[in-house]
């Protein structure tokens, strides 16, 4: 007990405070607060009154529990690690103490405590205060450098980075400004000059050639002059517009790109009030404009109930969605004009963050001579396709024919003689040629049972959920995992859904035959948007096709399977083309096959 009084008087004689020693007596009295513990006996042995005010603020009672959880267990870590002395702050009640724990020897801690509430309260104004000014300053859009006398930055914001700017700079006179593309001023002699005058110069314009690159950067200047305690100092803000005059001229060229354009083009506002005809559009306003004379013009598509494809602008321009196709009008004369149309929504982020419609931009291009061509071409195509499925269909029905009449001519032949099970075996194989036409012209029938398919708006969640049910009976049996992913903001698109149907279980059957004796067999549906429609993606990893077998796929009748009429893709691709869809193939032997039908989201009105 007596070594430990000895430690502690030892040590309390050693105890300065700013600078100055002092005794244990003296210790108590000021106006610190005072208390030792004795962490071995769990005792209070030492509090000051001073101690016990301060204490009282932070509802902390003096009692060696409560100083104990307070001030010694959060930091003992420190004190194991070797340190003798911790300082910490408890904030509470609207009250700020500040401690500091002193280790006397292995059993007793000394603790000081001091109200440093009005302290806490000034640095944290001026930490925010600081902080504001900060904040403004990187926030600012253009360049802002507090720069010294002598042409030292010593503050560079985010802006001024961007531009070459950093605090490691210092403007010299061999470092020069040029002014209205004439006179060589060096930055330095400018901030000189504006400290002498102490008066913020005219904001003015200027070319600047940053230290990053050689190119220069034309921009606006402002020197602000600043006094401080410690000396002068120059504000500079650099507001670099190159970008800006670059658009202006970009502007300029686009205008007069459009202004001489052959191709038409308008801009409306949301509501289809025209904002811009180039010369093309004033001289055939087609059917897109009122009247091109008035001063008030407004987009219209027309109101013809049989013609489709007006319906489908006039919904896409409704919907504010994307459309392009092919528009025609009956002119004065009798004859007829077709338009290759571009209608596109322009929208940019509104203050919520979303997408808010602006414009429309239109684009229009007479392709009457181009469909005429298109229609001669198509017709000869349909010659060479129609020739080569007049030998397809020789080929496909006259094999089942023959072994047809083989077999029956057998029987004939042979009635008397033949056993029971021969017999049914010639049968078997006559019923299997007759079941083989019948496929064929079953195939044949549906080429055009969807010659001119209804089309409508379809909710894609709906049609590639009950898809799935329908697929389930055939890769459930087979041990196929199948599944379906739709994206939310694919949410519709426009088809005839008993075509799209019939197309999707055609393609999903090729991909049930790829998947044969494949390890881990799947097949994925996924329904995804995006700027030009929604696209309907299958993806199995199966067998794959060749480079060559896949350049032959909407071939009539090519196939790679035995009891197949290869005309499946080619049917699909048809009925497809009807519904303004588009069908891709894209596949990697023995790495799967992935096939899109590309869709338009128009609704109908």
């Amino acid at each position: 007990m007596s070594t430990r009084k000895s430690n502690i008087e030892a040590w309390c004689e050693d105890i300065e405070i700013d600078g100055m020693p002092i005794c244990l007596y003296s210790l108590v009295h000021i106006s610190l607060g005072c208390i030792m513990l004795d962490l071995t006996r769990k005792k209070l042995l030492l509090r000051n009154p001073a101690a016990e005010e301060t204490l009282e603020k932070v509802g902390i009672p003096v009692r060696f529990k409560e100083l104990r959880e307070e001030m010694v267990v959060s930091i003992m870590p420190q004190f194991v690690g070797g340190v003798n002395r911790v300082s910490d702050t408890i904030a509470r009640n609207g009250y700020h103490i500040g401690y500091t724990v002193h280790w006397v020897d292995n059993n007793i801690v000394f603790i000081l405590l001091n109200d440093v509430t009005e302290r806490e309260q000034e640095q944290r104004k001026f930490v925010e205060i600081h902080g504001i000014m900060h904040l403004l300053l990187e926030s600012a859009p253009y360049a802002v450098l507090l720069i010294d006398a002598d042409g030292r930055v010593e503050f560079a914001n985010e802006a001024a980075t961007r531009m070459g700017l950093s605090e490691q700079m210092r403007f010299t006179q061999r470092e020069p400004i040029i002014i209205d593309d004439s006179v060589k001023t060096p930055l330095l002699r400018l901030f000189q000059d504006t400290l002498k005058k102490g008066v913020a110069s005219p904001r003015f314009r200027a070319e600047y050639v940053s230290r990053d690159d050689d190119a220069p950067r034309l921009v606006f200047l402002t020197i602000l002059p600043i006094t401080t305690t410690d000396g002068q100092r120059i504000m500079l803000m650099m507001e670099d517009v190159t970008e800006q005059m670059e658009l202006e001229f970009q502007k300029d060229l686009l205008s007069s790109v459009l202004e001489a354009s052959p191709t038409q083009f308008a801009i409306t506002d949301r509501h289809g009030q025209i904002q811009y005809l180039n010369p093309a559009f004033k001289r055939d306003p087609f059917m897109f404009v009122d009247d091109p004379d008035e001063d008030d013009l407004s987009l219209s598509v027309g109101d013809d109930p049989k013609a489709e494809s007006w319906r489908a602008a006039r919904n896409a321009i409704q919907a504010e969605q994307p459309w392009n196709g092919r528009l025609t009008q009956e002119k004065t004369d009798g004859s007829s004009s077709t338009k290759e149309v571009y209608i596109y929504p322009v929208k940019v982020v509104g203050p919520h963050s979303t997408k808010e419609m602006v414009n429309f931009a239109v684009s229009s291009t007479d392709v009457t001579e181009r469909v005429r061509l298109e229609n001669i071409a198509e017709a000869v195509n349909l010659g060479d396709n129609l020739g080569t499925i007049a030998l397809g269909l020789r080929h496909e029905i006259g094999n089942p024919l023959n072994i047809l009449k083989m077999n029956l001519s057998l029987i004939e032949d042979h009635f008397d003689q033949l056993a029971r099970d021969k017999l049914l075996s010639y049968i078997g194989r006559s019923l299997g040629a007759v079941e083989r036409i019948e496929v064929l012209l079953r195939e044949l029938k549906n080429f055009n049972i969807h010659e001119k398919p209804f089309c409508e708006s379809v909710v894609l969640e709906q049609f590639c959920r009950h898809f799935e049910k329908m697929a389930f009976r055939s890769t459930g049996l087979r041990g196929i995992r199948f599944q379906t992913i739709v994206h939310p903001e694919a949410e519709q698109a426009y088809f005839d859904p008993r075509a799209m149907q019939h197309v999707m279980l055609n393609l999903l059957n090729n991909a049930l035959d790829a998947l044969e004796d494949r390890p881990d067999p799947t097949v994925t549906l996924v329904a995804l948007h995006h700027n030009q429609g929604v696209t309907l993606r299958i993806t199995d990893n199966g067998c794959g096709m060749s480079k060559e077998t896949r350049r032959q796929v909407f071939d009539p009748f090519f196939t790679t399977k035995a009891a197949a009429s290869g005309l499946g893709l080619t049917i699909s691709k048809k009925l497809l083309a009807s519904m303004n869809c588009l069908l891709t193939v894209d596949s990697v032997k023995g790495g799967g096959t992935i096939v899109e039908i590309h869709c338009p989201v128009a609704k109908t009105g």
